[in-house]
């Protein structure tokens, strides 16, 4: 048993409704987005630069805590559960998890919205090379965490400085690897999954980090977030300064938000029934969410105020998606097109 907060198995279960409501954090950062520019299918009539800062610190670490807690459950199955022994059928899972609803969301759906709204310029590079395939990034990014971490894990577990030094040198990596198949932005990403690890595996880090009030983790992490946006210049050392705040930003935000969850969890969203539900749901909202997203920009940007175009986005998307998700979970089949067993 933990000796502060809950036990493991307790923050074991709360992880899937965790997911739901940092889901639901995706799909309103969404819906707000475009109000802080160079995204969607068009620039807003009306500005709102405060959605866009909304939008922006929602997206701090949402999938940052997204990708901290797989890596939290893969030491959970893979050192308690004995789980994930061999490699080749993990990768497998993986696939079958990630990849495969890659393939088909990005075929029927995603590719063609995309072509209606931006044409169809480096859609190979983007799509087929996965450079920049919209949010259907997570996907890819997810699978190569799994590939790369899987390899060296055991290594990690029983040396977890080292496995500290190994991560660090992957991020610098990152910053000059091309990004096919989002393989850059695995080798960053595996930072978070990396703390998550040590998380579950440490009684003694996660004690001491959940001691710590959660007023203090939202108001840090909104001074971090508000440091990032007042210290800006030309030059490379601003510019290397602006990369090493934004992801140590990152890094709290995604701790902060998988303790205060956990917190929130344990005082008053314990078995929550809308959460479980959005838990069971949550990855085919996120295949499905964006896309329509977009069209409701664009179909409501010249003729609607910024509030009922982020209120509609988010409504409708979450609706939509959630409905496709229904409808998918029907047959064996179509459960295995989404990811979902």
């Amino acid at each position: 048993m933990i000796s502060n907060g809950n036990s493991k198995e307790t923050r074991i279960k709360n992880l899937a409704p965790m997911k739901a409501i940092l889901m639901l954090s995706i799909v309103l950062l969404h819906s707000m987005r475009v109000f802080g520019g160079g995204w969607g299918p068009c620039e807003p009539k009306t500005p709102a630069p405060v959605y866009g800062y909304i939008a922006e610190w929602l997206g701090s670490f949402a999938v940052a805590a997204f990708t901290l807690i797989s890596g939290y459950l893969f030491c959970y199955i893979k050192y308690e559960k004995g789980g994930y022994e061999k490699y080749l059928p993990l990768i497998l899972n993986k696939a079958k998890r990630l990849l495969v609803p890659y393939v088909f969301i990005s075929a029927i759906y995603v590719i063609p919205i995309h072509i209606l709204l931006f044409g169809t310029e480096d859609l190979l590079v983007s799509f087929a090379l996965g450079q920049a395939p919209e949010h259907l990034w997570f996907l890819l990014m997810l699978f190569g965490v799994f590939a790369l971490f899987a390899l060296i894990t055991d290594f990690m577990y029983r040396h977890p400085v080292w496995g500290g030094v190994i991560i660090c040198v992957l991020v610098c990596a990152s910053m000059v690897l091309p990004n096919y198949f989002q393989i850059a932005t695995a080798l960053r990403y595996s930072a978070f999954f990396y703390i998550g690890f040590i998380l579950f595996k440490s009684d003694r880090v996660s004690n001491l980090l959940f001691r710590i009030p959660s007023v203090i983790y939202i108001v840090v992490d909104l001074l971090f977030f508000a440091a990032t946006k007042v210290i800006r210049g030309d030059g490379m050392i601003f510019k290397l300064l602006g990369i090493g705040l934004t992801f140590l930003l990152n890094i709290f935000g995604a701790v902060s938000a998988f303790i205060v969850l956990q917190k929130l969890f344990e005082k008053h969203l314990s078995d929550n029934r809308g959460l479980a539900f959005f838990a069971k749901h949550s990855m085919t909202i996120y295949l499905m969410h964006q896309p329509i997203i977009f069209l409701t920009i664009k179909f409501l940007n010249e003729t609607m105020p910024p509030t009922v175009i982020v209120i509609l986005s988010f409504v409708l998307s979450l609706g939509l998606s959630t409905a496709f998700s229904v409808l998918m979970y029907k047959t064996k089949v179509t459960r295995f097109l989404i990811g979902c067993k």
